[in-house]
């Protein structure tokens, strides 16, 4: 007999089952320290298209505090049965919500709250935007500097306010 069992945890989010998805925080060390988080807290996802560093680059936020790390994209910082951020990335809108599962001696596990979930990719990226579209669904074409704002919406119609 095993000494522990590996249990799929899944959330309905108004379709079919799926299973939970994880995510680490990294990066903590830089901004505000990772003591300060605990189960059940709330955090904001945010991407970053153009982060010069990686294009992929999701940032994550606390209420109050701003940025306070992003989700790791690295084989190093990636903890346990995360997600990196590139896997991520095409299954949330422009921002998401997440919520804090464990503390660890270095990072932050957390999952994503399956209402920030994109249930349905299109397949071809015209469909959202009948132009040239970046991976967000956003047209390449525009000047939009409100490409992010405060008070914007998921994917879900969720408002996200801190």
């Amino acid at each position: 007999m095993d000494d522990f069992n590996i249990i799929r945890v899944s959330c309905y989010s108004g379709g079919p089952l799926m299973k939970r998805i994880y995510f680490t925080i990294a990066g903590t060390k830089y901004c505000y320290g990772h003591d300060f988080f605990e189960p059940k807290m709330k955090v904001r996802l945010v991407k970053e298209p153009d982060n010069i560093y990686d294009r992929e680059a999701i940032r994550v936020e606390a209420e109050g505090l701003g940025k306070v790390g992003y989700v790791a994209n690295s084989a190093y910082t990636v903890e346990g049965v995360s997600w990196s951020a590139g896997r991520i990335y095409d299954k949330i809108g422009r921002t998401a919500v997440g919520t804090v599962l464990y503390k660890l001696p270095k990072n932050v596990l957390c999952y994503i709250d399956a209402e920030s979930l994109i249930t349905e990719i299109p397949d071809d990226d015209d469909d959202l935007c009948g132009s040239r579209c970046d991976r967000d669904g956003r047209s390449m074409d525009d000047d939009d500097d409100d490409y992010y704002d405060d008070d914007e919406e998921n994917a879900s119609g969720i408002s996200i306010k801190f």
